[in-house]
């Protein structure tokens, strides 16, 4: 029994190295998700979701994805949660990102609670998981459009302003 827990620990060792690698080709990556355990991605994501000081950065937590199995979905959310109000702007992008790809049911608050972050990156994110979903939905649409508003001119928010724009924001607000 002892064996095994070492052994587990030794490959989530092995694993988390490779995804927290400065740089790591997508087939080494893919070769990853196929060669170890669901136990050892599963000890990794535990690893990962706890990380505080340092917090995990933005190509860790895209690369969760590829160890992500159907029991796992779970931690998966819990790391990309967790991060989404880390120091890193990149990491709270790719955890907005990962949820998004994990078709996770609390994606829309969680993005609404970012379009008032302060680093345009993310914000840029947050629009375009919510453009789609305003056209349907009044109070979304009207929180882009008092977003679009605010920032108006405001070179820092430039990205976030042209999702918006693209998405017809700007001439629903021209419009009030």
């Amino acid at each position: 029994m002892m064996a095994a827990s070492s052994t587990t620990a030794s490959e989530a060792d092995r694993l988390f190295e490779i995804l927290n690698a400065h740089s790591a080709h997508p087939t080494v990556l893919d070769a990853a998700g196929r060669e170890f355990s669901d136990a050892v991605k599963d000890e990794v994501l535990v690893r990962v979701a706890r990380m505080f000081d340092p917090p995990p950065h933005g190509a860790l937590l895209n690369r969760l994805l590829f160890i992500l199995t159907e029991r796992n979905k779970p931690l998966v959310a819990t790391a990309f949660i967790a991060n989404l109000r880390s120091p890193l702007p990149e990491a709270r992008q790719a955890s907005l990102q990962g949820l998004e790809k994990l078709d996770h049911p609390a994606l829309v608050p969680l993005a609404l609670l970012s379009v008032r972050d302060d680093v345009d990156g993310v914000v840029a994110v947050a629009c375009q998981i919510l453009a789609a979903k305003a056209k349907g939905d009044p109070s979304i649409w009207g929180l882009l459009r008092s977003a679009y508003v605010s920032r108006i001119g405001r070179k820092e928010f430039y990205l976030s302003n042209s999702i918006l724009e693209a998405n017809g924001v700007a001439g629903a607000a021209a419009e009030k």
